[in-house]
């Protein structure tokens, strides 16, 4: 084996070992309880994809493009402090989470109630 190949065989084992053995470092992305309190709709500002929770890493719903209209429902701050709103793609069945930095006025004003509790994150309309 030369250098080159070991070097690398020893990186990939150096990095296999700092995984965590449990789930503890994975973003939460079922675990939220988004409910339809807002009234409000916004545009989408970036085309993007929609996320089935409030973090990137989470699964994605639906693509979305720069200018759809989004309806609030309402917002949380993820593990990371960023801000996510709930809702859904105006005039359609497409429930999920964008992030405020994809949304003109930055999302939802008002927070998800109990936000933290488990829910089903089916991306369907919450109680």
């Amino acid at each position: 084996m030369t250098f080159v190949a070991t070097a690398v065989v020893f990186a990939l084992a150096l990095a296999q070992d700092e995984a965590p053995d449990d789930d503890s470092a994975q973003p939460q992305c079922s675990d939220w309880s988004p409910r339809n309190v807002d009234t409000a709709r916004g545009d989408i500002t970036g085309a993007g994809r929609m996320k089935g929770g409030p973090y990137t890493a989470c699964e994605s719903v639906v693509w979305v493009s720069e200018g759809m209209e989004f309806d609030y429902s309402c917002h949380v701050i993820n593990g990371y402090g960023t801000r996510w709103t709930y809702g859904r793609v105006a005039e359609s069945d497409h429930w999920g989470w964008i992030s405020a930095a994809h949304l003109h006025d930055q999302g939802s004003r008002i927070p998800c109630a109990d936000a933290t509790a488990t829910a089903p994150g089916t991306g369907q309309r919450a109680p």
